[in-house]
């Protein structure tokens, strides 16, 4: 959980910070992200309340569950996919538990401790097919042994693990559901997704400090981080 991530992403930016040296976090997922670098009070859960959330996706589907979203907490439905059924489920859960919209859970941003955050600022067209390639890479390096792997073992896989794009595609794929070019042209399409939803997480956030995706990107960063926050 993200909550679980951020003790574990803390405890060892400290433990870097404490050998001298400086952490960098690289990615990635928004809400881990910020579950690292900003204060956060995680709401409460109830695993009770999201196992009834998560039957009822199965029978209603992911539409009826975000309509549900949108009448309880207009502002939360606005902003929350319908295809992202984990976080429309988390959000319900939240609702059911605290009595308040979920949004109003949510923390404005505050760094820990400061913290420089840099964005490259890339074209899309020039990003889609850096995401093909990358996709492609996935399955040439060996993507569908390593999720055949993660089948195998003793600990079984939750409900998150088995939906990362990418390797939710493989588990497809070694299952017969999608076809080896399905499964790698259905990844280039939800990452391309997922990528402008980061793009827009990170824009509202005016903490970030954009640099053009070029021969001097490097050059660049250096000097921004040299600069400081």
């Amino acid at each position: 959980t993200a909550a679980e991530y951020s003790k574990l992403a803390i405890g060892t930016a400290n433990e870097i910070r404490a050998r001298g040296k400086l952490p960098v976090f690289v990615g990635g997922s928004m809400f881990y992200l910020a579950a690292a670098l900003d204060y956060f009070d995680f709401a409460p859960t109830d695993t009770e309340i999201r196992d009834q959330l998560e039957s009822q996706a199965e029978v209603v589907g992911n539409l009826a569950m975000h309509d549900q979203l949108a009448r309880l907490d207009p502002e939360s439905g606005k902003k929350i996919h319908s295809n992202n059924v984990r976080k429309v489920i988390r959000a319900l859960e939240v609702i059911q538990i605290t009595g308040r919209p979920f949004v109003s859970t949510l923390p404005d941003p505050e760094y820990l401790v400061p913290t420089l955050t840099i964005g490259i600022d890339v074209d899309r067209e020039v990003l889609k097919p850096r995401i093909a390639d990358r996709v492609g890479e996935m399955w040439s390096q060996g993507l569908i042994d390593e999720a055949g792997r993660l089948l195998e073992g003793k600990a079984p896989l939750s409900k998150t693990a088995l939906a990362a794009i990418g390797y939710q595609q493989a588990f497809q794929q070694i299952s017969g559901e999608l076809d080896e070019a399905s499964a790698i042209q259905d990844t280039i399409r939800l990452t391309n997704r997922y990528a402008r939803r980061q793009m827009s997480w990170f824009k509202r956030d005016r903490r970030t400090h954009w640099l053009p995706d070029s021969p001097e990107l490097l050059k660049c960063a250096l000097e921004r981080i040299r600069l400081g926050a």
